[in-house]
């Protein structure tokens, strides 16, 4: 079983190596860095095969170059994995174990972050029965997906939710994970709004399922 960790990271020195030291007892890592201004980079080319951005592309388009990575390399699974100490490396380890059986694993948080992802949360339950698309720590069975992930569209900025985009084709469950109080401020703080920026990925995919519906 061959799988790649991938870990979106921007001026996460302060957690980086911790998270590195333990998820390569698991698997294979893979560290985007999305333009930090700090160590994040010298750190992570010690314990973990490193991309680069050029500049800061943001989270949804590195998740996607780490996928586009793993499937290029013929890795069997990709778990993401945020370099912010939110996940516990307790929950990557039974997911994994269950992932055989479907094709995506979303990790359900204990708690969220801000009050727009609990309320994206629930819309999202009741109408694709995904319960946490906000997840940062969610499992992808390549040999299944391999065909909707290889087109992802690294310029369409998703937030990390396009899995909501294959619910109708895919076997998707969701699994309870704990997560840790982040010990830092969030580094997606950079991007302006986000709450606007979650509400308005969010919609737009909505809108996407519903045109599909009628067709």
């Amino acid at each position: 079983m061959k799988c790649l960790f991938v870990i979106p990271a921007l001026n996460e020195e302060k957690n980086i190596k911790k998270i590195l030291i333990h998820l390569n007892k698991i698997g294979d890592t893979l560290v985007i860095d999305d333009g930090s201004k700090d160590n994040t980079y010298n750190l992570s080319k010690k314990l973990s095969t490193v991309i680069k951005n050029k500049k800061n592309y943001g989270y949804d388009k590195s998740i996607k170059l780490g996928l586009k990575y793993a499937l290029k390399n013929n890795y069997d699974y990709a778990i993401t994995f945020d370099g912010d100490n939110q996940h516990k490396f307790s929950d990557a380890k039974k997911i994994l174990y269950k992932i055989k059986n479907y094709d995506v694993i979303v990790g359900c948080r204990n708690f969220y972050n801000r009050k727009i992802e609990e309320i994206i949360s629930i819309i999202s339950y009741k109408i694709f029965k995904i319960k946490d698309p906000l997840s940062g720590m969610k499992c992808y069975n390549l040999k299944t997906l391999k065909k909707k992930i290889f087109y992802l569209n690294l310029n369409k900025d998703e937030m990390g939710m396009f899995c909501l985009n294959w619910v109708k084709i895919s076997k998707i469950i969701n699994f309870k994970i704990n997560s840790n109080l982040q010990n830092k401020k969030s580094s997606m703080n950079v991007h302006g709004d986000i709450e606007k920026k979650f509400l308005k990925c969010f919609l737009i995919i909505l809108k996407k399922n519903f045109i599909d519906n009628l067709i």
